[in-house]
């Protein structure tokens, strides 16, 4: 499936859910819009080809998804990563695969204070 069809998939019937976890639930609507702003913020960064890449490290599953979608948008691979594993496993990954940005939530900021070095990239 590519950003296209993805972005087709989400017009079609936009009021439907497209996401359930826990309290929260984002329509079709909600998962094309957010996930286009980040699809066109990665496209905006004038990055070649070869260099797409973008962590995203996320603790709820509904941001991950819509980080996911964004990236496909924008023709970015993208390396999901959970904040709960080790900092040092997380810095492994990030100094291997050495993604262009990392993109994380709030909740994942605000948890990883005091481990910060471990999201450096």
């Amino acid at each position: 499936m590519n950003a296209e069809s993805v972005s087709s998939l989400l017009k079609q019937e936009p009021q439907r859910p497209a996401i359930v976890s826990g309290s929260i639930q984002l329509s079709r609507r909600d998962l094309d819009e957010l996930s286009a702003s980040i699809g066109e913020y990665l496209s905006s960064l004038g990055v070649d080809a070869l260099s797409r890449r973008v962590a995203l490290v996320m603790h709820e599953p509904h941001n991950m998804l819509v980080g996911i979608v964004g990236a496909l948008r924008a023709r970015w691979s993208f390396i999901p990563l959970s904040p709960s594993w080790p900092s040092e496993r997380l810095a492994e990954i990030l100094r291997r695969l050495r993604p262009k940005f990392v993109v994380c939530s709030d909740k994942t900021v605000a948890s990883s204070s005091g481990e910060q070095d471990a999201f450096e990239a």
